[in-house]
Protein backbone atom coordinates (compact mmCIF):
# COMPACT_ATOMS: atom_id res chain seq x y z
CA UNK A 1 0.00 0.00 0.00
CA UNK A 2 1.24 3.71 -1.12
CA UNK A 3 -0.07 6.47 0.83
CA UNK A 4 1.37 10.04 -0.09
CA UNK A 5 0.90 12.58 2.33
CA UNK A 6 -1.35 15.77 1.48
CA UNK A 7 -1.02 19.35 2.78
CA UNK A 8 -1.28 22.72 0.86
CA UNK A 9 2.33 23.49 2.31
CA UNK A 10 3.12 20.41 0.15
CA UNK A 11 1.23 21.53 -2.50
CA UNK A 12 2.54 25.23 -2.03
CA UNK A 13 5.99 24.27 -2.19
CA UNK A 14 6.47 25.39 1.09
CA UNK A 15 9.37 24.46 2.93
CA UNK A 16 9.40 24.84 6.98
CA UNK A 17 11.25 23.19 9.40
CA UNK A 18 7.57 22.40 10.82
CA UNK A 19 7.32 19.72 7.70
CA UNK A 20 9.13 17.24 9.58
CA UNK A 21 7.10 17.16 12.57
CA UNK A 22 4.01 16.57 10.30
CA UNK A 23 5.56 13.87 8.38
CA UNK A 24 6.49 12.33 11.66
CA UNK A 25 3.09 13.03 13.10
CA UNK A 26 1.58 11.57 9.84
CA UNK A 27 3.66 8.61 10.32
CA UNK A 28 2.54 7.63 13.82
CA UNK A 29 -1.18 7.99 13.02
CA UNK A 30 -0.53 5.69 9.47
CA UNK A 31 1.22 2.91 11.81
CA UNK A 32 -1.46 2.80 14.39
CA UNK A 33 -4.34 1.97 11.31
CA UNK A 34 -3.80 -2.07 11.52
CA UNK A 35 -6.33 -2.17 7.86
CA UNK A 36 -3.24 -0.50 6.54
CA UNK A 37 -0.18 -0.90 8.40
CA UNK A 38 -0.61 -4.48 9.75
CA UNK A 39 3.08 -4.91 11.39
CA UNK A 40 2.94 -1.26 12.61
CA UNK A 41 5.84 -0.27 10.60
CA UNK A 42 6.65 2.19 7.22
CA UNK A 43 8.49 2.60 4.47
CA UNK A 44 9.72 5.92 3.19
CA UNK A 45 10.43 6.71 -0.10
CA UNK A 46 11.06 10.47 -1.18
CA UNK A 47 12.31 12.63 -3.98
CA UNK A 48 14.08 16.32 -4.18
CA UNK A 49 13.63 18.16 -1.41
CA UNK A 50 10.99 15.61 0.51
CA UNK A 51 14.25 13.42 0.82
CA UNK A 52 15.97 15.81 3.59
CA UNK A 53 12.70 16.05 5.24
CA UNK A 54 12.54 12.25 5.52
CA UNK A 55 16.32 11.69 6.16
CA UNK A 56 15.70 14.06 9.41
CA UNK A 57 12.25 12.23 10.46
CA UNK A 58 14.20 9.20 10.75
CA UNK A 59 16.39 10.53 13.91
CA UNK A 60 13.55 11.34 15.59
CA UNK A 61 11.26 8.01 13.95
CA UNK A 62 12.27 4.71 13.33
CA UNK A 63 11.20 4.03 9.91
CA UNK A 64 11.47 -0.23 8.16
CA UNK A 65 13.68 1.37 5.63
CA UNK A 66 13.95 5.15 3.86
CA UNK A 67 14.98 5.36 -0.10
CA UNK A 68 15.65 9.21 -0.82
CA UNK A 69 16.32 9.99 -4.27
CA UNK A 70 18.19 13.32 -4.91
CA UNK A 71 16.95 16.47 -6.74
CA UNK A 72 16.79 16.01 -10.64
CA UNK A 73 16.46 12.66 -10.32
CA UNK A 74 13.89 10.18 -12.31
CA UNK A 75 12.14 8.36 -9.62
CA UNK A 76 11.03 5.79 -12.25
CA UNK A 77 14.40 5.02 -13.30
CA UNK A 78 16.28 4.90 -10.02
CA UNK A 79 13.88 2.67 -9.05
CA UNK A 80 13.90 0.31 -12.48
CA UNK A 81 17.67 0.58 -11.82
CA UNK A 82 18.08 -0.37 -8.06
CA UNK A 83 15.41 -3.44 -8.77
CA UNK A 84 16.70 -4.34 -12.36
CA UNK A 85 19.74 -3.04 -13.32
CA UNK A 86 22.93 -5.61 -13.43
CA UNK A 87 25.20 -3.47 -10.80
CA UNK A 88 23.16 -3.94 -7.65
CA UNK A 89 23.59 -6.60 -5.14
CA UNK A 90 20.59 -8.81 -3.78
CA UNK A 91 21.42 -6.83 -0.41
CA UNK A 92 20.43 -3.67 -2.00
CA UNK A 93 17.13 -5.47 -3.74
CA UNK A 94 15.90 -7.49 -0.16
CA UNK A 95 16.20 -4.17 1.49
CA UNK A 96 14.11 -2.04 -1.37
CA UNK A 97 11.79 -5.13 -1.50
CA UNK A 98 11.09 -5.10 2.60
Amino acid sequence: VAIVPSSKRYRNIEISKDQIDDLVSFSEAVERRQDICPDGELSVFSVCISSAFALIASTRHFYRSLLCVGAYASAENVMREHMLGDQEDDYGRVLLEG
